[in-house]
């Protein structure tokens, strides 16, 4: 996504491409080799999504250091991938972006799948912890500086806290729940702040922003989106074949497209619910699931859902301080994000 006419988009790869090889060369000779699987993990290009959010911002709100915000840019990808290769071990998954997964990797390379994963836990924590150091290489005043880090980490705390209500629901839905805002909530804390929100916000802290009202606008947009884009990609989790690395109905994902399901049709939700909270489901009951999200006519009401959050979120986006060109940039995006 990010464009090559102005050169970014090879400017941001040959940065990536630096962090990582500067990780490998300081890693032990003996583990190098698993540092190169999250390499190639991490050069294995998925949208760009998130860095091209950051530039947006950036030069939106008047940002003029390049060097710096293509740094930027290539730490909040390489954050990405480190939570990607956490929520494979997770969730158990084999493939993403249609390679081996970075724990299959080094499992299939050890012949040992529990030692891949182990390693793989490691390795991305390591991967965090090199970001920061690249953090700390941005030439920005002390302030910019101390909201960077707050923003940063409050970003991925609340990341964290939407990957802790996803693992503690997968599997786990009950009557309690369905009436709850836990799917809504867990797409805002696990993928809207980090994909879209604090992406924009970071860009906008990097270049000299300090009011805390365009900020919470910033957040406000990013969320409607965010949702809009976890619920798309939840429709992909169940009707979308190999787009995704696994099923999301295997894992018993509770989304917001189950839950609207169970609140349609309450005839026979009892065993539906039984069946999502089964561990190890027959094809037979993969198909009996989806047959009653598909009766149910969540996926068309999910898609309304999907359609109002996106013209909220613009609206929103036309109320903030971003240049015109980049406004249209952004929108352009999240246009394209409606139709994937």
């Amino acid at each position: 996504m990010l464009e090559s006419k102005n050169s970014f988009a090879f400017q941001f790869e040959q940065r990536i491409e630096k962090i990582m090889k500067e990780l490998i060369s300081e890693a032990p000779e003996q583990l190098r080799d698993y540092l190169q699987v999250s390499k190639e993990f991490v050069m294995n290009s998925g949208k760009r999504l998130r860095p091209t959010v950051l530039l947006y911002s950036y030069l939106g709100y008047g940002g003029e250091k390049m060097e710096d915000a293509i740094t930027l840019a290539a730490i909040v990808e390489i954050m990405h991938n480190f939570l990607l290769i956490h929520d494979d071990v997770i969730d158990e998954s084999v493939l993403r972006r249609g390679k081996p997964t970075v724990h299959m990797a080094i499992g299939n390379m050890l012949r040992d799948e529990k030692l891949g994963k182990d390693i793989a836990i490691v390795v991305g924590d390591i991967l965090f912890f090199h970001c920061m150091r690249y953090l700390n290489s941005l030439s920005v005043d002390a302030s910019t500086f101390r909201n960077l880090i707050s923003a940063f980490s409050k970003c991925y705390s609340l990341t964290g806290f939407g990957q802790l209500l996803d693992i503690i629901y997968s599997g786990h839905v009950h009557e309690e729940v369905i009436n709850s805002e836990i799917p809504k909530e867990i797409c805002r804390l696990k993928t809207a702040y980090y994909t879209f929100s604090y992406p924009m916000v970071f860009g906008y802290l990097l270049a000299g922003g300090r009011d805390s009202k365009e900020e919470s606008k910033i957040i406000e947009f990013g969320e409607k989106i965010g949702i809009a884009f976890q619920y798309r990609d939840d429709i992909y989790g169940v009707f979308g074949g190999e787009r995704k690395s696994i099923n999301d109905i295997q894992e018993g994902k509770f989304t917001a497209l189950l839950q609207i399901a169970l609140k349609s049709l309450p005839e026979g939700r009892a065993e539906i619910i039984e069946l999502i909270n089964k561990k190890k489901k027959l094809p037979e009951e993969v198909d009996r699931i989806i047959k009653y999200i598909r009766e149910s006519g969540a996926l068309q009401k999910i898609q309304k859902e999907i359609e109002l959050m996106i013209e909220e979120g613009l609206n929103l986006l036309d109320q903030l301080e971003l240049a015109r060109e980049y406004k249209e940039k952004v929108r352009d995006l999240v246009k394209r994000i409606a139709e994937i």
